[in-house]
C-alpha cells in the first residue's frame, strides 16, 4: 500500500476525515501533491463546517517513485515521491468535532493529483 492517494479521477470522489479542532482560529493550509503537467488545472475545495477554501493546481510536478533502489524483491508498499507543497490559503476553523472534506470541483485533465497530506498552522486566535 502506498502512503498517498492516487487515481483521483472524478468529482464524485472526496477525501473525508472525522476531526476535532482543539483551538478555534485562522489556519494556514498547505497541501502536498504531485501532478503530471498534462493534468494541471483541477480545482479543489477544503471544507469544515460552514467554512471552505478553494484552490487550483497550477503547477505540474511529477517525480518518479523512490525507495526501490535496494530492494531484492519487488514490492508495492512504502515507496514515496517528492511531494510539492501548495499554499491553499487560510481557513477559519472553530473548536469542535466535525467532518473535514477535500473535494475536486473541476478536473480538466485525466486526474486531480496524487495527494499526500494537509498541514495546518494556526496563525491567529
Amino acid at each position: 500500500m502506498l502512503p498517498f492517494l492516487l487515481n483521483w479521477k472524478n468529482r464524485q470522489d472526496s477525501l473525508t476525515w472525522d476531526v476535532e479542532v482543539m483551538e478555534s482560529g485562522l489556519y494556514q493550509v498547505e497541501l502536498y501533491y504531485t501532478c503530471p503537467p498534462e493534468d494541471v488545472g483541477s480545482t479543489i475545495t477544503l471544507s469544515f463546517g460552514k467554512n471552505s477554501l478553494k484552490e487550483q493546481i497550477t503547477a505540474g510536478h511529477d517525480p518518479p517513485l523512490e525507495g526501490m533502489k535496494h530492494d531484492r524483491v519487488k514490492r508495492i508498499e512504502s515507496y514515496v515521491k517528492d511531494f510539492r507543497p501548495l499554499n491553499m490559503g487560510t481557513i477559519q476553523l472553530n473548536m469542535g468535532r466535525g467532518t473535514m472534506s477535500l473535494k475536486a470541483t473541476d478536473i480538466p485533465g485525466e486526474q486531480v493529483m496524487d495527494f499526500r497530506l494537509l498541514m495546518f498552522t494556526r496563525i491567529e486566535k
